[in-house]
């Protein structure tokens, strides 16, 4: 995470990296354009990794 922060100052894109729990994502629609969960998912209990997963659109 935060070698991608780095890297977006570099290269002066407007990428805006935040680290946040996967439970607590923003409520609104439309109010991020990305989530990266890499090897976390799983680490929730069944509940939590259905919300996640409703969440981010049944992917």
């Amino acid at each position: 995470m935060y070698q991608t922060a780095a890297s977006a100052r570099d290269e002066k894109s407007p990428i805006h990296v935040q680290k946040k729990d996967m439970l607590e994502l923003p409520p609104d629609d439309n109010s991020f354009g990305c989530v990266f969960a890499y090897h976390v998912i799983y680490h929730g209990d069944i509940l939590g990794v259905q919300k996640i997963i409703n969440e981010l659109g049944g992917c």
